[in-house]
C-alpha cells in the first residue's frame, strides 16, 4: 500500500478500507447489485414560481412570473439503495477492482470500526447483507480489507 502525503496528481487510483469480501463473494453482491439496484422515479411537485411567493392568479403581480411551477424531486422517503461509491454511514457496498471483474466488496470499515470491534463489524456485515439482500454469507469469509484500487 503507497503511503502518500498532500496532493498526488497523476494517480486515478485510491485507496479503501472496508469490512466486507472478496474473490467469489464480491462477484456474488455485484451479481446481486443488478438485480436489486434501482433508481426511485421522481415525483411532480408544485412549489411557487418565484421568490415573492404569489398566491393569487396565474402570474406573480410583482415579477410576472408564473406563480407556481412543477418541477421532478425525489420521494421524501427515499434512500439510497445499498450499494455506491462509499458511504459515511455504513451501510453502503461498494465495490473496488483494478479492472472490469471485482476483488472486493464492502463497506467503509471507519465508521463501523467507530461502533465495532473487528469480529464484531463483520457480524454486522454479514447481518446486514443477510437483511438487505437475503445472502447467506458465511463470517469466515468475511474480513477488514484495505488496499489500493484502479491504475494509479
Amino acid at each position: 500500500m503507497k503511503i502518500r502525503n498532500g496532493f498526488v496528481s497523476n494517480s486515478s487510483s485510491s485507496s479503501f478500507c472496508i469490512i466486507g469480501v472478496t474473490g467469489d463473494w464480491a462477484s456474488v453482491l455485484a451479481d446481486a447489485e443488478g438485480k436489486h439496484y434501482r433508481d426511485p422515479e421522481p415525483i411532480q411537485k408544485v412549489v411557487p414560481g418565484c421568490e415573492h411567493l404569489a398566491k393569487k392568479g396565474k402570474f406573480c403581480p410583482t415579477c410576472g412570473a408564473p406563480s407556481t411551477k412543477t418541477v421532478e424531486v425525489m420521494p421524501e422517503n427515499y434512500k439510497q439503495d445499498y450499494f455506491g461509491n462509499g458511504s459515511d454511514c455504513g451501510e453502503v457496498v461498494t465495490f473496488y477492482s483494478n479492472f472490469d471483474y471485482p476483488e472486493y466488496a464492502g463497506v467503509d470499515a471507519e465508521p463501523v470500526l467507530e461502533d465495532f470491534s473487528i469480529k464484531s463489524a463483520r457480524k454486522y456485515f454479514q447481518t446486514m447483507i443477510m437483511d438487505k439482500l437475503k445472502i447467506e454469507i458465511p463470517l469466515s469469509s468475511i474480513g477488514f480489507y484495505y488496499g489500493e484500487s484502479g491504475n494509479g
